[in-house]
């Protein structure tokens, strides 16, 4: 019965369902959590400066080259400058790396797992994207219709100054 109810939700994730409502409340909640997660194990920003500390920790490395993916991910078709990927999930496979230095943000996506998104197939990925400065991606959909995106500012430019 369980697993019969897991299917149908899997199958009807949609603009303005339910569960959809509800997976992104449950990302926004965790914000903080996951944006401190992201200053420290992305950027290395730990909560001191004295390197003996076991706070300060080297910034992960990016584990996904967009520019040399292809396909929608490709230089010309997609985006200019530097975007760095942090995977916790990259083709359907969890980077228990991620999960280590992560653990609330890989907790809340695990989460969102046992409610049923869609997780299981080579098409999943979740994980932190950091566009450098001056970088830039282009207004785009994707080359298909299997997964659903959700996106979580973390930084942000400023809003422009009004005239």
């Amino acid at each position: 019965q369980q697993q019969q109810q897991q299917q149908q939700r899997r199958h009807r994730i949609a603009f303005n369902d339910p569960l959809l409502t509800s997976a992104i409340q449950h990302v926004e909640s965790n914000y903080t959590s996951i944006r401190s997660e992201y200053f420290s194990a992305v950027l290395g920003q730990g909560k001191t400066t004295n390197p003996d500390s076991d706070d300060v920790h080297k910034p992960m490395e990016p584990d996904y080259d967009v520019a040399n993916m292809g396909g929608e991910h490709a230089e010309d078709a997609l985006h200019s400058g530097t975007w760095d990927w942090h995977s916790y999930i990259l083709n359907g496979v969890k980077n228990e790396r991620f999960r280590e230095r992560c653990p609330i943000t890989a907790g809340v996506v695990d989460d969102l797992e046992k409610e049923g998104m869609l997780f299981g197939t080579p098409f999943g990925f979740c994980f932190f994207s950091t566009l450098h400065g001056k970088s830039s991606i282009k207004p785009h959909s994707g080359p298909m219709n299997l997964r659903l995106r959700m996106h979580l500012p973390l930084v942000r430019p400023p809003p422009p100054l009004s005239a």
